[in-house]
């Protein structure tokens, strides 16, 4: 019987830790390198590669369970993933670069909205050639333009034949440059 209630407060106890309301990520100027992680980011799976950017604007599947112990990933090779998270611009920069650290994601479609206005469509990846990249760098990544005070919904859809880390990261592109130097030469 005492074994049975300690298992349902155990229960209890991890329903209220990960039912936390999902927050937006909030840009500061103190903050110059931002990870989107738990309660900032959610990863839905397409198991029938089927659905599209206008079925996620109207929330039309379930959302996909991540183990929140460990990082963000896709474990199924055969489905491809969607990332939704919204962020808030409170710093007094406006150029920011969105990037998944992990290299070898095969395809990553990126998509910006501001005020239910698609303002960001880019089509990026592994398995696209390193010279068509905007930027030529290893991550897939892509330059949005926030304003002081406005909000982007952000949706990444990504689909790999291996299993990758799926976790977001923000740096003003200012920032990005300076890191990307580091990476290389020091």
């Amino acid at each position: 019987m005492n074994q049975k209630i300690g298992l349902i407060i155990l229960l209890c106890a991890h329903v209220l830790v990960h039912a936390q309301k999902f927050k937006p990520t909030v840009l500061s100027d103190q903050n110059h390198d931002i990870f989107v992680g738990e309660n900032q980011l959610k990863i839905y799976e397409d198991v029938k590669n089927q659905k599209s950017i206008v079925n996620m604007i109207n929330g039309d599947f379930k959302l996909f369970i991540v183990n929140q112990e460990e990082d963000f990933k896709n474990k199924n090779p055969n489905s491809q993933y969607w990332l939704y998270f919204k962020v808030i611009n409170k710093s007094s920069d406006s150029h920011f670069r969105i990037e998944l650290y992990d290299f070898d994601i095969d395809e990553v479609l990126f998509y910006g909205f501001h005020k239910k206005s698609l303002i960001k469509e880019e089509e990026m990846g592994y398995s696209h050639p390193f010279n068509q990249r905007k930027i030529k760098h290893k991550n897939s990544g892509v330059e949005v333009h926030i304003s002081e005070k406005d909000t982007l919904d952000i949706f990444i859809k990504v689909k790999s034949n291996h299993v990758n880390i799926l976790e977001p990261n923000i740096r003003r592109v200012s920032d990005f440059i300076s890191y990307g130097l580091n990476e290389y030469f020091f």
